[in-house]
């Protein structure tokens, strides 16, 4: 894949794939370093959460993977050649990037039981952001490709929608405080089923710009 503009495209497009290794790693770690934290009944969100003991290395790496994704987008753009589409899908990955370093930086949530605030609620509001950026990405994927690569967005969307409804169920309960049983569970198969996408994706566009 060429240079454009002085900038290598496939370096661009790789940030989108350490990217998510990154941000898995930093979930696994500060899971690990969070005394008594949950995988399977705490939000990934608890993590970086005010008042979180492992917040103060997990919002800047977070940051580090949202800088990634924005690059990983610049890299979209410039290989799309024209190709509306494709430009559209960059600039979605670019929103759902900088919608990451405004949710990480500015507005955590409380830690669970906690008195809730206006962060709080922006929290919830940029989080469901993120999904419909995210959500668009796929679906013009999706419509703009045929054979396998559609087919992996389609179920790529399940993936997506499935666990992401039950977490916008519950996560009114857990910002009052309240249990969420499999909470960080569903999230991450959202999370993580949606990177995977991500990954293919980008595999996918490397080898049709040789």
């Amino acid at each position: 894949m060429v240079k454009s503009n002085g900038i290598n495209i496939r370096i661009l497009l790789v940030c989108g794939i350490i990217s998510p290794l990154l941000y898995f790693c930093t979930d696994v770690y500060a899971g690990i370093m969070y005394p008594g934290y949950d995988f399977i009944t705490q939000a990934i969100s608890e993590l970086f959460a005010i008042g979180s003991p492992v917040s103060f290395f997990v919002v800047p790496l977070f940051t580090i993977t949202s800088l990634l994704s924005l690059m990983f987008s610049l890299g979209v753009w410039k290989s799309s050649n024209g190709n509306r589409n494709l430009k559209l899908t960059a600039l979605m990955f670019a929103g759902n990037a900088v919608n990451g370093l405004i949710l990480w930086n500015f507005f955590p949530m409380h830690m669970v039981g906690a008195e809730t605030s206006f962060t709080d609620l922006m929290h919830v509001l940029l989080a469901g952001v993120g999904v419909i950026f995210v959500l668009l990405a796929v679906l013009i994927v999706a419509l703009s490709n045929h054979g396998r690569l559609r087919t992996y967005s389609i179920l790529a969307i399940v993936v997506i929608l499935v666990p992401g409804a039950l977490v916008f169920m519950m996560i009114q309960g857990l910002t009052l405080g309240e249990t969420s049983p499999y909470m960080g569970l569903t999230e991450r198969i959202a999370n993580y089923g949606y990177y995977i996408w991500q990954v293919i994706f980008i595999k996918h566009l490397m080898k049709s710009s040789n």
